[in-house]
């Protein structure tokens, strides 16, 4: 119960039955308090504890930094006694804490990462992306989005180009197309020309051709700078716009 950074999880019970705790615990399994209100409700949980068992038929943990510990043992003391276990959870400091989804290198793989760390870092994108489901939200979108365009770029980076232009054609481009997103959409398209041009299958060079056209017309509609990096792709592949797209 004591240690941790987070406010406090639980269900409180008020005096009466509230189906509001009920119809929320039933829907997220949780519901969350900010630990600051442990204070105002400490009296409720030692008056109702018996009360427990049939008004919050769910498994109760309380997340709290130590420093609200004491006010609970002093507000509620046989409450506290009555939790089932303590865990302790060690104090970090901020230089030991890593934001979520941060991204120290913003072009390409980075280069001060081994081999192992590339690994750890596949692992890492993958359990993210795993463990948040894609959403009509803009924010998860774009969070996904970056995850799923690292992960093609340390695929390609390994020279798996067909996991790599899979991804790209299948996870983000769509996405990119739903948000609307012109600037990310022509860069995507950039990308996955170049992928195709990797694997230089004398097949694929034609899309590879009709992707950079349509990347450049998108860049040069905009006013972008890619539209001149896209225009050197082109030169350097020996392809032009007439008639590709």
């Amino acid at each position: 119960m004591s240690g941790g950074v987070g406010g406090v999880t639980g269900a409180i019970p008020s005096p009466r039955p509230d189906p509001g705790i009920r119809r929320v615990a039933r829907q997220t399994h949780r519901v969350m308090v900010r630990g600051e209100s442990l204070i105002a409700v400490r009296a409720k949980a030692q008056l109702g504890r018996t009360e427990w068992p049939w008004r919050v038929p769910h498994p109760v943990v309380f997340w709290l930094p130590r420093r609200l510990v004491g006010a609970l043992t002093r507000g509620a003391p046989d409450f506290f006694d009555w939790r089932s276990d303590t865990i302790e959870v060690a104090e970090l400091s901020s230089v030991a804490l890593r934001p979520l989804a941060v991204r120290d290198w913003d072009f390409g793989v980075d280069p001060r990462f081994s081999r192992e760390e590339q690994d750890e870092r596949l692992r890492e994108l993958q359990a993210r992306i795993a463990a948040t489901p894609d959403s009509v939200h803009e924010r998860v979108c774009r969070t996904r989005l970056d995850w799923w365009d690292e992960l093609a770029e340390l695929k390609l980076a390994r020279g798996q180009l067909d996991e790599a232009l899979r991804m790209l054609t299948e996870e983000v481009l769509p996405v990119f197309e739903r948000l609307g997103d012109l600037r990310s959409l022509l860069v995507c398209r950039a990308k996955i020309a170049l992928t195709l041009l990797a694997r230089g299958r004398a097949d694929e060079r034609a899309q590879a051709n009709r992707l950079l056209c349509l990347a450049l017309a998108a860049a040069r509609h905009l006013r972008l700078p890619e539209a001149g990096q896209i225009e050197q792709i082109l030169q350097d592949a020996g392809m032009d716009c007439d008639g590709a797209t």
